[in-house]
């Protein structure tokens, strides 16, 4: 009879398909990983956007939406073209990508499986919101561990950025470029 190791982690629901409000609620800087193009390993700096969503979870919490770039401002890479689609051109060299977090958009979200099988949701696009349409407030959470040792930890208000409020909003004027 097989001896099998039960299954590890928390098994989750994945943010519904289709349209969707969306705030980025931090940016992580993943630092340099190992990725394979093409059959040829190369070091890889990622960074990720976090996008908190309006729908919730079993708990009361917003869902989240884990988007991960290489950290490239090239004409063929994907946070450039992330960054064509939230605004209608790319950043500068410059631009500080923190100043994202708060950023509201409507996002429409499509599922992709994994290997292992598991179902996530994915941006497949960002809209502008609506004319009048509320922004959603970060609630703060903390990452995973990683090797028992926490990663990242994020709260409002973040060290250089502000909380998101009807009082104090994040608006298209609020990006620097």
């Amino acid at each position: 009879m097989p001896l099998l190791a039960p299954k590890t982690g928390k098994e989750f629901a994945p943010a519904a398909i289709g349209l969707q409000q969306g705030v980025i609620a931090k940016i992580v800087d993943l630092g340099i990983n190992k990725k394979e193009y093409g059959g040829e390993v190369k070091d890889v700096h990622e960074i990720q956007f976090i996008w908190q969503v309006a729908e919730k979870d079993e708990s009361g919490e917003p869902k989240r939406v884990y988007e991960t770039f290489t950290f490239s401002n090239h004409e063929k890479a994907k946070l450039r073209k992330r960054m064509i689609n939230l605004f209608g051109k790319p950043a500068p060299d410059d631009f500080d990508y923190e100043k994202l977090v708060g950023l509201n958009r409507n996002l429409i979200l499509v599922h992709t499986t994994s290997k292992k099988g598991r179902t996530y949701a994915n941006v497949d696009t960002t809209m502008q919101l609506n004319p009048n349409q509320a922004k959603l407030e970060i609630v703060p959470f903390e990452l995973k561990k990683k090797d028992g040792v926490q990663q990242v930890k994020s709260v409002t208000p973040l060290t250089g950025a502000r909380p998101v409020t009807e009082l104090d909003p994040i608006t298209d004027d609020s990006i620097p470029f």
